[in-house]
């Protein structure tokens, strides 16, 4: 009797993973500065490409139960009740707070960033695992390597928009998509340039 040849197992399908999640995005002026900063991390960490650095208003995950429009139309309420404004970035710091730091980050500072987050996330139903502290992600710990020095940016930036974000999770990194902006409408009794050049960021 002989038997017969053993089948090739296949291995299991995975589903790409995607993210789901509302940011405001750095603006391109400010990259070269935040590059600076990250400059001095070369071994250990994988720093965030300028183009992808942001702060996380919230976060939905993988939100497979909830249609698109529900996420749309949540951007949308919560954007239409605010006004520009503007955030400072400062120093940097790390999380976890104790032990070994895994991510290295710059701490955001505008009470508005509070007011949108807490929006989409009661307009959504969200319980967030940690409370919100704005902050822009500059790198994450990969491997073995020398914590990245502890910095001060000062810098500014005006915010007249934030956006919903699919991020599809590869290899080399996250993917970034934008599936819409949201834009924060001026006030009335703001001059006509002023607000062109607010709404250009």
């Amino acid at each position: 009797m002989t038997r017969a040849a053993a089948k090739p197992v296949k291995a299991p399908f995975r589903k790409p993973q995607t993210h789901l999640f509302y940011a405001v995005f750095v603006p391109p002026e400010l990259h070269p500065p935040l590059e600076l900063l990250q400059s001095p991390v070369k071994i250990g960490w994988t720093t965030t490409p300028a183009v992808q650095l942001h702060v996380t208003l919230a976060f939905m995950g993988e939100a497979a139960d909830e249609p698109l429009s529900t996420f749309l139309q949540a951007g949308r309420s919560v954007a239409s009740q605010l006004e520009p404004f503007t955030v400072t970035l400062r120093g940097t710091g790390f999380y976890p707070t104790d032990g070994s730091p895994r991510v290295w980050f710059l701490k955001a500072d505008a009470p508005q960033l509070q007011t949108i987050s807490s929006g989409l996330n009661e307009r959504l139903a969200l319980t967030p695992e940690h409370k919100f502290q704005p902050h822009v992600t500059l790198g994450r710990k990969r491997e073995r390597g020398p914590k990245p020095p502890t910095q001060t940016a000062n810098l500014e930036f005006q915010v007249s928009q934030f956006a919903l974000v699919r991020s599809f999770l590869q290899r080399d990194g996250p993917q970034y998509t934008i599936l819409e902006k949201f834009y924060l409408p001026a006030p009335i009794d703001v001059p006509r340039d002023e607000v062109t050049r607010t709404l250009q960021l």
